[in-house]
Parts: C-alpha cells; sequence; structure tokens
C-alpha cells in the first residue's frame, strides 16, 4: 500500500496519514512506467560511471520500482542523477579498483551511500541544506555538465580525445576535427535533435528519451554502420537476470570516505531539485 499525506482538520491540528486502498496496485503500475522510462538514463550514468551499462540497465528499472512501492508521497523524488554518478566513478577511479572487482565494489559502495544518507537522517541533519546557498547550488549542477559535456565528447564523435586534464582534453578533440567519425556524430546529433524537440512538446517531454532510444537504436540496427559503436561492444548483455550480489566488506576502507562524499553530492542535488 502506498501512504499519502494529507493535512486534514483533525482534532489536535497534526497531518492525518491515510493508508489508501488499491495504493499498491497505482505503485506498481507508476513503478514500472518509471522503471521503463529510466533505461536510457540508466544505462548513460553506468557509462558515465565508467561501469558496465548493463548494470544501469537494471537498477533503472528496478529502483524505480521498488521506490514507487516503499514511497507514497510527492515530497520525495527518486531518480538517478548525473553527479551521482560522476561522483561514484570518480570515487572507484581514486580507489584503484580493478575491472574483476569492480563489480562488488559498486555494490559495495551503494551501501555504504544509503548507511550514510540513513545515518544523516535518523540525525536529523536535513536543516544543514539550508546554509547551502543558491549560487553554490547553481555552479555545482553547471560544473556536473560541463563534466558530462567533456566527458562523452569521444562517444559523441568517436575521436577519442587525449590530454592531461579536461581542458587539453577539450582542446585536443576541437584541434582534431577531422579525425572525427563522421556517421558516430550524426547518430549522436540526430538523437540530441530528437531528445530536444520532444521536450518542447507537452504530450511527448516525458517520452523524449526513450522515444529517441527507439527510433535511432532501430535506425542504426537497419542500416548497420560499421563505426557505429553499440552496447554490445562495450559489454555482454546476459540472456538472463542478475544473480544477487552481497557487498565485500574488504573493500570497505577503501570506499568509505568516497561513500560520503556521494552520499553529500546525492542528498544537496536532492535537496536543490
Amino acid at each position: 500500500m502506498s501512504v499519502e499525506h494529507d493535512i486534514g482538520d483533525a482534532d489536535d491540528g497534526s497531518a492525518v496519514t491515510r493508508i489508501r486502498r488499491g495504493g499498491m496496485k497505482r505503485g506498481a503500475m507508476s513503478g514500472f512506467a518509471t522503471g521503463l522510462f529510466s533505461i536510457p538514463e540508466g544505462m548513460a550514468y553506468a557509462q558515465l560511471a565508467g561501469v558496465d551499462p548493463v548494470f544501469g540497465l537494471y537498477s533503472g528499472m528496478v529502483a524505480s520500482f521498488v521506490a514507487a512501492l516503499t514511497t507514497g508521497t510527492i515530497l520525495m523524488i527518486s531518480t538517478l542523477t548525473s553527479a551521482i554518478a560522476l561522483t561514484m566513478g570518480s570515487v572507484l577511479d581514486e580507489a584503484g579498483i580493478g575491472s574483476d572487482a569492480l563489480p562488488r565494489a559498486l555494490f559495495t559502495i551503494t551501501f555504504l551511500t544509503g548507511a550514510v544518507m540513513l545515518v544523516m537522517g535518523l540525525l536529523r541533519m536535513g536543516g544543514l541544506v539550508d546554509f547551502v546557498s543558491n549560487a553554490v547550488m547553481t555552479g555545482f549542477v553547471l560544473g556536473a555538465s560541463l563534466l558530462i559535456l567533456i566527458g562523452e565528447l569521444g562517444d559523441f564523435s568517436g575521436y577519442d580525445p587525449s590530454g592531461s586534464n579536461k581542458l587539453t582534453e577539450t582542446i585536443d578533440w576541437i584541434a582534431n576535427l577531422g579525425s572525427w567519425d563522421l556517421t558516430t556524430t550524426l547518430v549522436a546529433v540526430v538523437t540530441v535533435a530528437i531528445v530536444v524537440v520532444l521536450k518542447l512538446v507537452p504530450a511527448t517531454e516525458r517520452f523524449s528519451s526513450v522515444i529517441a532510444l527507439i527510433v535511432v537504436s532501430a535506425g542504426v540496427t537497419l542500416i548497420g554502420p560499421e563505426s557505429v559503436a553499440v552496447v554490445r561492444d562495450i559489454a555482454e548483455i546476459p540472456n538472463s537476470l542478475p544473480m544477487p550480489m552481497l557487498p565485500d566488506f574488504s573493500l570497505v576502507p577503501d570506499l568509505a570516505l568516497g561513500s560520503v562524499s556521494v552520499a553529500l553530492v546525492a542528498l544537496v542535488q536532492g535537496a536543490g531539485i
């Protein structure tokens, strides 16, 4: 059942919490729909974090479905964010996690981040967000957006820029315009254009990412350009559901401090949204 919080005329003047019948069914329906819409974003954010896009495929669907069943208020939004993906990818990279240990490390830092957020909630530390200014939030979101944009230049154009930092990578990317793969760039431009146009139409705004994914993926499959990388070129998609995986607590010393950073980013961005 879902919980609806309604301010009523109770004798004590407090908020009245009502449990509505049929809430579980409505929550399941909305969770399934939201999970479907989260597939493109989940895979993109997984790649942004430097992990297997398949993890994003499952987390985008499952997390949205579970959140819809367990949260019955419009005051809380459960979704994926690019800032969390960037921060988590940076933490895993700084910890020096190898490719073999990456899946367990990912589950471990997710568990630790959730534990940190739970503790901060129990300590009622949400009031600290009031001290974060609007200018800081604007700069935070803008900085994250720029990092995402620069980080995806290689996938956008088919040319992987090199450099000691993001600025030199951007300069190298612009200087080697002739090395861009025309077909890959065209696919990226068309995808972005479809999303932007559909977001301008109220009826299709919510479905823009899904429609763009389906249309462009179908076009790439039918035409079959060899230079355009697809998901199977990056990671193998299994034919069955993944088995449950427990966190590797031996990695806690390497990921504990980073999990606090991820939790703070998630909570601050959530408050800003």
